[in-house]
């Protein structure tokens, strides 16, 4: 017996004759990793919101079922676990108000500095609200919003205001929403600023020991004193100005290369949701599929095929033709389990009108064919 096997044998021994409140106990206790855990217990609910809890969000959501993935209360209190959950869900979710502002509440230290809004539609990108949300609770969010909102002043003040550096980074590099603000908003934040540290007892503090100083260095007095300060002053003032056209230029370049970007995540958003949307008729095609094999295969089935042959003599009803028979659904077979949430066929069994004689008649294999559903069925076939 190799390593693996190894491996593999000492996973189903120990969880070999659990049972779900002994799996649960091991989970509150953490006792250990959940790796082997069998997949009846890995797909129950209960068992998976635990594990959210007391493990890493990100990983327990990545192993979850396709059907926890798609229950909202899970997705719900995974992303409120984890912000990185955001990027692991389906679109729909990414564009779901509630889970995209459960995921800015994010509890997980580690995701604090995570942008929600990377992971979010441009829908929700271009939403006020939303983003207003962001930024109080992350102002580098700012990065990710539709560029419109760049000179929205609530918006890019309480950016800046839950930007500044405190010490972490954000992949690396340190806190700064700098490049995305516009000249005409740091003019805003220089004057807020301004106000804030004239009204600072520290800074009064700070300017009274830089008049002190400015009178020992001061020969001539009072007079060479004021022409100090007044030099400063200009020069200051210069410095700023320089400061503000070096800003003005790269502000120009930044909006440039937002506007383009924000253009290719719309471009790229519509195709993922395409492919998703795609995905999801699949794999409703393949469970209908799967379904209606199981149904046909039933005896109910096979007398009600009978009955509506009797019924219409074997003959086509379009053409009158007795060759290459088949039996059509008036009301698609495919509407019917649709319309009452049909998924097994113990309900299918239960179901009146899939077996109402009255909903079928006999078509020729030819005319059946020029049918909307026998078309798109054909279509799969060869695909």
């Amino acid at each position: 017996m190799n390593l693996f096997d190894k491996e593999k044998l000492k996973l189903h021994n120990k969880w070999q004759g659990a049972t779900k409140e002994s799996i649960l106990t091991f989970i509150h206790e953490r006792k250990g990793p959940l790796g082997g855990l069998p997949l009846e217990f890995g797909n129950d609910k209960e068992v998976a919101l635990a594990a959210i809890d007391y493990y890493n969000a990100q990983d327990v959501f990545e192993y979850a079922s396709k059907e926890l993935q798609n229950d909202r209360d899970f997705v719900l209190h995974a992303v409120t676990r984890c912000k990185w959950v955001l990027y692991r869900v389906s679109p729909n979710f990414q564009d779901d108000f509630g889970v995209v502002s459960a995921a800015m509440s994010s509890i997980e230290y580690s995701s604090r500095h995570i942008a929600a809004l990377d992971g979010a539609s441009p829908r929700l990108r271009s939403n006020r609200n939303i983003v207003l949300k962001a930024v109080e609770s992350f102002g580098l969010e700012l990065k990710y919003v539709n560029p419109i909102f760049f000179d929205d002043e609530e918006i890019v003040i309480t950016a800046f205001e839950n930007s500044r550096d405190d010490g972490s980074q954000y992949y690396g590099k340190p806190h700064t929403i700098s490049e995305y603000i516009s000249p005409k908003m740091w003019k805003k934040i220089n004057k807020m600023e301004k106000k804030e540290e004239m009204e600072n007892k520290e800074n009064s503090t700070l300017l009274t020991d830089k008049i002190a100083e400015a009178s020992d260095k001061m020969i001539g007095g009072l007079e060479n004193m004021f022409m100090y300060f007044s030099d400063y002053k200009k020069e200051e003032r210069r410095a700023e100005k320089d400061w503000m056209q070096k800003q003005a230029e790269q502000w120009q370049r930044t909006y440039k290369d937002c506007q383009e970007q924000w253009k290719n995540d719309v471009d790229e958003w519509q195709e993922k949701i395409i492919k998703w949307q795609q995905d999801q008729k699949n794999s409703q095609y393949e469970s209908y599929v799967g379904l209606r094999a199981e149904i046909e295969q039933m005896p109910i089935s096979q007398r009600w095929k009978q009955d509506v042959r009797k019924k219409c003599e074997n003959k086509c009803q379009m053409c009158g033709s007795n060759k290459n028979t088949e039996v059509h659904h008036l009301d698609s077979f495919y509407l019917i389990l649709k319309q009452n949430n049909i998924n097994s066929i113990e309900k299918a069994f239960e179901c009146k009108k899939l077996w109402n004689v009255d909903n079928g008649e006999v078509l020729c294999k030819k005319c059946h064919d020029k049918m909307e559903s026998s078309k798109y069925r054909a279509l799969k076939n060869s695909t």
